[in-house]
């Protein structure tokens, strides 16, 4: 008897986003206090476990993120005495850069009024190869300001009075509480990392002041307390710096990245092998065994008798 069988493959799947994070566009992935003064940044990624991916393109699918905001505790998270309520918010303007990013792109804002040494150089395209974006937030082509404050509730921004050029003031990160926050564009808050006095409506919470602490993800699911971790961003005074901006945070982080973009490389056709063995008579069991190559793995089987 001759063995027939159907393979009906799936190119790759998406893994780590976790039921808790519903379908993203951005979570953040790294905020760091800086060494001093007010050397700020938030390292955000650009993920989603809805998007499709076609089997014979070299590069991921990417996601519009025209219009979503990040901010800080807008008192929706204590406050406003000491939990780092500062006026106005930060928008991704409508440039046509942020039309199309790349799922799996790390995009770095950071305060360019007192710069922190561990930040790369300025790095705007999406054509480099490295899967990556540093932005200045005073950059009047790719970012936005509002000086309105936001209420103290999940939903309320608005959507008139935007003016070019993003404003680090409007963001700045109080040492004694205060959260990094993105804003989808129905003015919602999706995702959220919060200290000290902000201990409200949590999502990532650390206990304790943020002044020369860095909070960075490195786990399977960033909506997981468990899956985050603080450290320090001084090696003067504590002697180790873990701030990574623009770089995945460690070999954890970089797993959770790469399942996106194949870890910033090309994606190549995904190739299925298929070996059989036939019955000797109708009373023996044949086999077949599949193995598959390129795309982005692990890989999902169906087997149809």
């Amino acid at each position: 008897m001759q063995l027939k069988f159907f393979l009906s493959f799936v190119c790759f799947f998406i893994v780590g986003l976790g039921a808790n994070v519903f379908s993203q566009t951005l979570i953040i992935n790294e905020l760091s206090n800086g060494p001093s003064g007010n050397k700020e940044y938030v390292e955000l990624l650009v993920a989603s476990d809805t998007v499709t991916y076609v089997c014979t393109s070299a590069t991921p699918p990417c996601l519009d993120i025209r219009g979503w905001i990040f901010d800080d505790n807008s008192g929706y998270h204590g406050g406003p005495t000491g939990t780092g309520v500062a006026p106005g918010a930060v928008r991704f303007s409508n440039n046509t850069l942020w039309s199309c990013v790349p799922v799996g792109t790390i995009i770095v804002l950071y305060n360019d009024q007192d710069v922190n040494a561990a930040i790369p150089a300025p790095d705007l395209s999406l054509n480099d190869g490295n899967c990556r974006l540093i932005v200045p937030i005073n950059n009047a082509q790719l970012l936005e300001s509002n000086t309105t404050t936001p209420g103290a509730i999940a939903c309320s921004y608005p959507a008139a009075n935007w003016t070019p050029g993003g404003n680090w003031n409007n963001t700045v990160l109080a040492n004694s509480g205060d959260c990094a926050r993105i804003v989808d564009l129905g003015g919602c808050e999706v995702f959220s990392v919060c200290y000290g006095t902000a201990n409200t409506n949590n999502q990532i919470y650390f206990a304790g002041s943020g002044a020369t602490t860095v909070y960075y993800f490195n786990g399977t699911n960033p909506a997981q307390q468990s899956n985050w971790s603080a450290g320090c961003t001084n090696a003067a005074s504590c002697g180790t710096n873990a701030q990574t901006p623009g770089l995945p945070n460690n070999l954890a982080n970089a797993g959770y990245i790469a399942q996106f973009n194949n870890a910033c490389l090309p994606i190549t056709p995904l190739q299925l092998t298929v070996q059989t063995t036939q019955p000797l008579s109708c009373n023996c069991t044949g086999a077949a065994v599949a193995s598959a190559t390129g795309s982005i793995p692990g890989y999902t089987y169906q087997w149809l008798n």
